[in-house]
Parts: C-alpha cells; structure tokens; sequence
C-alpha cells in the first residue's frame, strides 16, 4: 500500500511561515541593535512631538468639533498599531527571488520589517490604557485588524502600479504619506466632498476617524462598512498585484527568448 501523502493546511502553513519570517527579522534586528533602537526610538520621539502639539490646541481650545483631547489619544492608538503591525510584519521584498519559491508570491515577499514600524507599535501600545476601557478592547481590536488591512491594500495597490507604469514608488509614497496625514486629523474636521473621499477613494478616516466615533458611541452601520470597505480594498488590491504579477512575468519571458 503506497504511503499517504500528509496534506499540510496552507492557513497554518502560512501562519508559520509569518512566525519564522518574524523571529529571522527579530534576529537580525539585534545583530544591528544600535539601528534599531535608534530607528524605532526616533519613530517613537517623533509621535511624542505630535501628539504634545495636539495637548497644546487642547489646552486652548476644549473641544474641536466634538473630539476631546481623549479621542485624540485614542485616535493615534488605532492609527500607530495598526501601521505598526502591518509594517513590523509586512514589507516589501526583492519580487524576482520569490517567484522561484514554493510559496504564495505576495504573502513571501510581504514579509519584512521595517525598525521605524516598532516605534509606532510601541507608542500606539503606550497610549492604550489612557484612550480606552477595558468594556471598548474588542472594538479596538477589530478597527486595529480593519486599519492593518486597509494600510496593506493601500501599500499593495499602489507598489502595483510599477507593473503597469514602471516605477512608482516616488508617486505611491506621496500617495500613502498623504493618507497617513489625513488619517492623523479628526475626522470632524473635514466635510463635504472631501470627508466622502475619506470614506472611500482614499480611506484615511476608516483608518482612523470612524473607529474613534463608533467606539466612543456604538454605529453598527459604520462598523459594518467599515470591515466590507477594508475588504473590498484587500480584495481589489491582490486582484491588481495578480494581474500585473501575469504582465511582469510575461515581459521576463519574453526577454529571455530576446
């Protein structure tokens, strides 16, 4: 009787595969301590600064379009743990060395860390126990998972368009560093078109603002539609790194026969 061939789940397959790539970068981290410490140190100082000018408008003005300096807090939470989960996990790799590997292409060559990602991990971390009660962790995990997903499709799409238009990553790092901006504000400040293109083209304040007004005041509405959102970007975003993935692969081949 031939022997069986043991089938490995891809879902646990995978979830190791994340756990080894974490502990390699861990590893390598503390080879090069100095750079990493000063990385995620300086990330860290740097959301200080911020977060010390917003204590500073709050201390002159007591609200700002309803938000108090507390949502404040709470809105930096959920934007810093989620990019900082996301990119302590989740980077980008060389793409030709991965394609010779057995591995799903984009999970293989997402994982890498950035240092500088730690630091926001660990503000956000920081920040926690004074933006939200023990009754609003279950919220607060969901909007970290919706915003870590929204952060990565934004990342994807746009490291997408090198297929497409050669590169872009001048054009997609002005893109991101303007929707981590825009994420950074209450979302109370914005109206108009402008808090409607938040909501969807550009989904800054789904990263951010949304999960501080829904956990302060519970929106089944906004819940929903935030994670269908963040799926829907997820969703677009693999579809466009596969289709240019197949256009990318293509023109190797058809250099190669040149």
């Amino acid at each position: 009787m031939a022997a069986k061939i043991k089938r490995r789940n891809p879902i646990v397959s995978h979830i190791r595969l994340l756990i080894e790539s974490t502990k390699l970068n861990l590893y390598s981290a503390m080879e090069y301590k100095f750079n990493f410490i000063m990385y995620a140190l300086g990330m860290f100082i740097n959301d200080i600064f911020w977060l010390a000018l917003w204590f500073i408008l709050f201390t002159r003005f007591e609200n700002l379009n309803g938000w108090v300096f507390k949502d404040i807090l709470l809105l930096y939470s959920v934007l810093t743990v989620s990019f900082g989960i996301v990119f302590s996990l989740f980077g980008s790799g060389k793409l030709d060395y991965y394609l010779t590997l057995p591995k799903n292409v984009l999970f293989h060559s997402s994982l890498k860390m950035s240092y500088s990602a730690v630091g926001d991990l660990l503000f956000g971390l920081a920040l926690a126990p004074f933006a939200i009660g023990i009754s609003d962790i279950p919220l607060y995990l969901y909007f970290l998972i919706t915003g870590g997903i929204l952060f990565f499709s934004i990342t994807l799409i746009f490291n997408s368009l090198s297929f497409f238009i050669g590169s872009s990553e001048r054009l997609g790092g002005i893109a991101f560093e303007s929707i981590l901006s825009l994420a950074s504000y209450p979302l109370s400040v914005y109206g108009g078109i402008t808090k409607f293109i938040l909501l969807t083209l550009l989904p800054a304040g789904l990263i951010s603002g949304i999960p501080v007004q829904v956990i302060r005041r519970f929106d089944l509405t906004w819940f929903l539609l935030t994670g269908a959102i963040a799926i829907v970007f997820l969703t677009v975003a693999i579809l466009i790194f596969y289709k240019g993935l197949k256009r990318y692969e293509s023109g190797n081949l058809l250099y190669a026969k040149d």
